[in-house]
């Protein structure tokens, strides 16, 4: 309904393929959008949470539950930087700034359409924490990676990669479903920094 709506036609009258993956060119890449380049998703569900994404250029989500987090099942994950950042933090941060890293990763891959396949101990997105009074903004390889405001309990990580020839900021619409209600939100994120 939600993909129907965005693109003002019926539900039944959109059709899901898989992109290209980028890694083997095989057809199990991220979901799109059958014949429509407007319209980019991603879905993201744990529990009672789902999240679906929406933007005009390829985007990934992800939320976790902090009560699912298996911490060093998910430490051999992380990148070796994140890993040593994680570690300077204070004890009592860790778990937190862990799943938030996590989440972020995940949006990522998922964008890109990667998925699991991509060993994710060799992708870097930092632990996402502001510095020098900077906004929770990476830029890898062109994406905007930043983490919301998640439900108690929870984290939720997000990717946009926005198009060449976009000027200013990237922007995602963002619905959230929970126990039948539904929350819609608009994210603007500042550009990624150029290099």
């Amino acid at each position: 309904m939600i993909l129907g709506s965005s693109l003002g036609t019926a539900p039944s009258a959109v059709g899901l393929d898989r992109a290209p993956c980028p890694l083997c060119q095989g057809p199990h890449g991220r979901p799109v959008v059958r014949r429509s380049e407007r319209l980019h998703f991603s879905l993201a569900y744990v529990q009672n949470v789902s999240l679906i994404a929406l933007c005009r250029s390829p985007v990934g989500i992800d939320i976790e539950s902090a009560d699912r987090l298996q911490p060093q099942a998910l430490l051999q994950r992380l990148h070796p930087a994140e890993v040593t950042a994680l570690m300077a933090r204070p004890y009592r941060q860790r778990k937190d700034a862990m799943l938030r890293c996590w989440t972020r990763k995940q949006a990522y891959v998922k964008g890109l359409g990667t998925g699991l396949a991509m060993p994710m101990s060799h992708v870097y997105v930092g632990l996402g924490f502001p510095s020098g009074g900077l906004d929770d903004l990476t830029a890898r390889n062109g994406w905007a990676l930043t983490s919301l405001t998640a439900p108690h309990g929870y984290a939720i990580g997000i990717a946009l990669l926005p198009p060449p020839a976009t000027r200013g900021r990237p922007t995602a619409r963002i619905h959230t479903l929970r126990q039948s209600t539904e929350v819609t939100r608009t994210l603007q994120l500042a550009s990624p920094a150029a290099g």
